[in-house]
C-alpha cells in the first residue's frame, strides 16, 4: 500500500493537526541511540510481530480519529521503518505476519532480506505468542534466546534489543512495559518450560491489566524476570501527537528519524512548510 499525501481530511484528524501543533515529545519516546557496535548477540533471535496493513483492521483506536486508511498506512509504515532499523538486529530476524493468508502479498512488497518471513498461525494473541517462542526456542540446540516485539513503537533500536537480549543471560523473562499497561517487547531464554505457557494463556490482551498479570505470572512459576525501561505505545491520537512532536525535534539525528518524520507528515497531510513553520 503506496504512502502518500492525502488532501480529505476528516473532522477527526483535523482536530489531531491542531493539537499536534501544541504537543510536547514524551520521555517515553526518547529513542536510545543505535549502537556502533557492528558485532552480533549470538543466539538471539528478533521476532516482530505485525498484521497485513488492512484499513479497518489495524490500529483501529487511532482510525476512528484520523481514518482507517491513514491508521492502515501508519501501521505499514511503522512496519517498515522498523525492518531498517533493526537490521542488525540479533543473529536473526523473523517478520511473524497475521493473517497467513497475506504471506504471498506482504512477501512481495518485502524489499529488505535481512529478514525472514513466516505466519503467526491461528488462535488469540497468547497462542500466537507462545506458538513462535516454541518455534524459535527449540530451533537450535544450544543456548538461544527470543526476543520479540510488535509495531506500535516505532522507537525501537538494536541496542534496545542487545540489552534485552544481555538481561536473558541472567533471567528467564525480560519485559518491556507499556504506558498504556501492556508490554512492547518480551523475550525468554531456552529451553522452553512448561511454566512459560502461563504468561500467554487466558491473559487479558488489551487491557490495562496486561503487564501486572504478566508478572504475576512469572512470580507464581518461580521464574526470575527483568524489567526494561516504560515506553509509549502509539494506539491513540494523543500518543501520536507527542510522538509527532518528538519527530520533528530529533529528525536531524539520523536519515531513518527524517525519512519517518516526512513520511508520517505526508501521510498526514502535513506540508513540510507548514511543519517547519509549526515545529522549527
Amino acid at each position: 500500500m503506496p504512502i502518500e499525501t492525502i488532501h480529505t481530511q476528516s473532522p477527526g484528524c483535523k482536530r489531531f493537526l491542531r493539537d499536534m501543533q501544541n504537543a510536547e515529545p514524551l520521555r517515553e519516546f526518547t529513542q536510545t541511540p543505535p549502537s556502533t557496535d557492528d558485532a552480533q548477540w549470538p543466539n538471539t533471535t528478533l521476532v516482530m510481530m505485525t498484521k497485513y496493513p488492512t484499513p479497518g483492521r489495524v490500529k483501529t483506536r487511532l482510525g476512528c480519529e484520523i481514518g482507517m486508511e491513514r491508521a492502515a498506512e501508519l501501521h505499514e509504515l511503522f512496519t517498515r521503518h522498523l525492518s531498517d532499523q533493526l537490521a542488525s538486529a540479533g543473529d536473526q530476524r523473523v517478520i511473524a505476519l497475521t493473517p497467513d493468508s497475506y504471506l504471498a502479498r506482504f512477501e512481495g512488497d518485502l524489499d529488505n532480506l535481512d529478514w525472514q518471513l513466516t505466519g503467526q498461525g491461528g488462535g488469540d494473541l497468547g497462542d500466537r505468542m507462545a506458538r513462535l517462542f516454541q518455534t524459535y526456542l527449540n530451533e537450535h540446540r544450544g543456548p538461544v534466546r527470543v526476543v520479540l516485539t510488535g509495531t506500535d513503537c516505532p522507537l525501537l533500536t538494536d541496542r534496545e534489543i542487545a540489552d534485552a537480549a544481555e538481561k536473558l543471560l541472567d533471567n528467564d523473562i525480560v519485559v518491556g512495559p507499556a504506558i498504556d499497561g501492556g508490554y512492547y517487547l518480551i523475550g525468554i531464554r531456552s529451553p522452553w518450560k512448561d511454566a512459560y505457557a502461563a504468561l500467554f494463556s487466558e491473559i487479558p490482551w488489551g487491557t490495562r491489566d496486561v503487564f501486572t498479570t504478566t508478572k504475576q505470572r512469572v512470580s507464581a512459576a518461580e521464574l526470575s524476570l527483568a524489567v526494561l525501561p516504560l515506553k509509549a505505545d502509539i494506539d491513540t491520537t494523543e500518543d501520536l501527537g507527542r510522538f509527532c512532536a518528538h519527530l520533528e525535534a530529533s529528525r536531524h539525528s539520523s536519515p531513518l528519524l527524517a525519512e519517518l518524520c516526512d513520511h508520517v507528515n505526508a501521510i498526514l497531510g502535513v506540508g513540510e512548510s507548514e511543519t517547519r513553520e509549526t515545529h522549527p
